[in-house]
């Protein structure tokens, strides 16, 4: 297949995509990823504080480096195909 080195970096770019903005939209939390997030409520009668924990996929730094990994051999899976097939 003469193009198949491209179908690799457009998948690559897509991921690279695709892991930035769901990063960066989803909190960039730069420590680890979280499932849950606790917040204090305060309750209304008591006017005690109680935490709350709520179920909420924050995305952190080793989703970001998982996703650049996939980018990276992507890449690299369309650099070689592109070498065996020759310039173009």
């Amino acid at each position: 297949m003469k193009y198949s080195h491209k179908i690799f970096y457009g998948l690559g770019s897509a991921i690279a995509l695709l892991t930035l903005t769901f990063w960066f939209f989803g909190g960039m939390h730069l420590g680890w990823t979280h499932s849950n997030e606790t917040r204090m409520e305060i309750d209304p009668v008591t006017s005690l504080e109680y935490p709350v924990i709520e179920k909420k996929f924050t995305p952190g730094v080793d989703f970001l480096t998982v996703g650049l990994l996939a980018v990276g051999l992507f890449s690299i899976v369309g650099y070689v195909l592109k070498r065996k097939i020759g310039p173009q």
